[in-house]
């Protein structure tokens, strides 16, 4: 896969991830948790900085972010262990949103880690 498409990606799971939590909050209720506003202070911004450096294909990016990116995953790993079940549901059954959170994370720390490996060869 060309690297551009990775960044796209990258990106693309960022916004998505920032306009599904300003769903969750603004259009049905659901008040974030204490760690839920520290996920959202690291993903917010990526979806402004990747789409900038999908914009202008700045791969070097990765040094940057991936910090956000570790920490939002342990952040969203925590909070999915600690939530018990049926807690922050959005009627998807075992799916809820620490789930949705930690997939985005670590979908984002995966497609960083692959673009870092091109960059350094």
């Amino acid at each position: 896969m060309h690297k551009q498409w990775v960044l796209f990606f990258a990106w693309i799971t960022a916004a998505g991830a920032t306009i599904g939590s300003l769903f969750f909050s603004e259009v049905i209720s659901l008040e974030p948790s204490d760690l839920g506003w520290y996920q959202r202070i690291c993903m917010y911004p990526l979806a402004w900085i990747l789409g900038v450096a999908f914009y202008k294909k700045f791969y070097g990016i990765v040094t940057y972010v991936f910090p956000f990116t570790l920490i939002g995953t342990a952040l969203a790993g925590m909070l999915a262990i600690r939530a018990k079940p049926g807690e922050y549901s959005i009627g998807l059954g075992p799916i809820n949103v620490p789930f949705l959170s930690l997939a985005a994370f670590g979908t984002l720390t995966l497609l960083l880690l692959w673009l870092w490996n091109k960059r350094t060869r």
